[in-house]
């Protein structure tokens, strides 16, 4: 598939993933979310890919990034320091 899959980046306590969208462009429409997950499964937040965005969360948090919209054709881009 075109989207990434729900993973976690690192088990142990203490660890931190930045993930940074260095695009100079991203429309509403265009989707490519990143989501994380709860411990039920469930989406806990959604993080649209906006240009020079960063997020930093605990790398033990399930999450995935979604696949863009058939709007977009180009590349969806996130850099992950873990």
């Amino acid at each position: 598939g075109l989207g990434g899959t729900a993973h976690f980046d690192d088990q142990r306590p203490g660890t931190y993933t930045l993930l940074y969208y260095p695009m100079r462009e991203w429309r509403d429409g265009w989707e490519g979310e990143t989501v994380c997950y709860d411990e039920h499964g469930e989406v806990a937040l959604a993080v649209k890919p906006r240009p020079n965005r960063g997020v930093l969360f605990d790398s033990r948090i399930l999450h995935e990034g979604r696949a863009p919209g058939r709007a977009f054709n180009g590349l969806r881009v996130a850099v992950a320091y873990k």
